[in-house]
């Protein structure tokens, strides 16, 4: 995969520069590789750390579709960051500053390597790599230069990031997605053999400002809770009214129609508050709209 990602920033390079001389090599830049050069203009990319990404970590799992056609569930892919110092040479120092200003253009105006510069190793679906100048990571160029034996110059640090995906491949099939949830109910004093006859039921959950007031529907009445919700046994939202301690109604509310559980039934015959709609500010009547 190195050598498809080194193939692609040679065709970056030289599509974006446009010269018709121009060597790309990928060598240890040290003294006797400068001296083998010729006349021919060259900038070396030289591969000198390979890391796992801290600015683009991800974390967590998504659900992909695996070689053999099954869904499965698998870790999200590693980031990881390769770095090249870019480095220019040719015969003449004002040249070689003219080439490495030109690269230094075309690489930040290449932020993505995508389309024809996209590494072979890249999946279509995955992100592409991204290319940018970044600083030397705190290490002295000069100890660099001296560690590999070579002249002390200028370049330029790239970091080229991108998704890596294991081989073989490695997950785990994933089930059927859920599309609809179906809950039945029953009044827990009916008897085994009767299920099947009980009638369905409905909740209306919603939010309140008024703690403590009395909420009415036909079927029913609860207390709006310590925590501004409740949940009440009723066939449609418009059923419902929140009234305050005087008996006046204040709200009329929105909210959830849901068939409920066994235990959300008997939270409703208790008065207990249950599952929480978004609140709405109301009309100018002063009505608070509570919606989920």
């Amino acid at each position: 995969m190195l050598h498809q990602l080194d193939a692609a920033l040679k065709e970056m390079l030289r599509q974006r520069l446009g010269r018709e001389q121009l060597e790309v090599a990928f060598d240890t830049p040290d003294s006797q590789w400068g001296a083998g050069l010729g006349t021919t203009p060259t900038l070396n990319l030289f591969l000198w750390d390979i890391r796992r990404s801290t600015d683009e970590s991800r974390a967590g799992r998504e659900r992909v579709t695996g070689p053999d056609g099954i869904e499965k569930w698998r870790a999200l892919l590693p980031r990881i960051e390769f770095q090249y110092l870019l480095t220019a040479w040719t015969t003449e120092v004002a040249d070689e500053h003219r080439l490495l200003g030109e690269s230094l253009m075309a690489v930040l105006g290449c932020q993505v390597l995508d389309g024809a510069y996209r590494p072979a190793f890249v999946d279509p679906t995955d992100p592409p790599p991204t290319l940018r100048v970044v600083r030397a990571d705190g290490k002295d160029l000069a100890e660099f230069w001296g560690a590999i034996d070579g002249k002390l110059k200028p370049g330029l640090n790239l970091v080229v990031t991108a998704s890596i995906t294991p081989r073989p491949f490695v997950g785990i099939t994933a089930g059927q997605p859920v599309d609809e949830y179906r809950v039945s109910v029953r009044d827990v004093a009916t008897p085994h053999a009767a299920i099947g006859q009980a009638a369905p039921r409905h909740l209306v959950a919603g939010k309140s400002s008024s703690v403590g007031a009395t909420v009415r529907s036909p079927r029913g009445a609860t207390t709006v809770g310590a925590s501004g919700t409740y949940l009440i046994d009723a066939d449609t939202v418009e059923d419902v009214v929140v009234e305050s301690p005087a008996g006046i109604v204040v709200e009329s509310p929105t909210g959830i129609v849901a068939d409920p559980s066994g235990d959300a039934a008997a939270a409703i015959n208790r008065g207990e508050a249950g599952e929480t709609a978004d609140e709405q500010r109301g009309s100018d009547d002063g009505r608070d709209i509570a919606s989920n």
